[in-house]
């Protein structure tokens, strides 16, 4: 396209415009796709691993406050289960 673009040749004027369209759509198209895209995803899974951070703190909190009565031994809960991140995420 780049010779469309500097206008060579016979009608090369009536042709640049398009070409300067088709080079900037593709540079446009390769930084979107390689750059903002894996950029958002990383920020919408930090985001959402703080969520997730903060909905766990409030529901700890909350369930200590249930629990302030006299508790027995036999009142054993199992440990909450461990969060495991995809590595496809990483």
């Amino acid at each position: 396209m780049m010779p469309s673009a500097l206008a060579f040749g016979a009608g090369g004027e009536f042709r640049s415009p398009m070409a300067l369209a088709v080079i900037g759509g593709l540079v446009f198209s390769t930084v979107l796709s390689l750059v903002f895209v894996p950029a958002m995803f990383m920020m919408m899974d930090d985001i959402g691993s703080l969520f997730w951070r903060f909905g766990k703190k409030l529901l700890a909190s909350s369930g200590e406050n249930e629990h302030t009565g006299a508790s027995h031994p036999s009142d054993h809960k199992a440990p909450p289960p461990t969060i495991v991140h995809s590595p496809a995420a990483e």
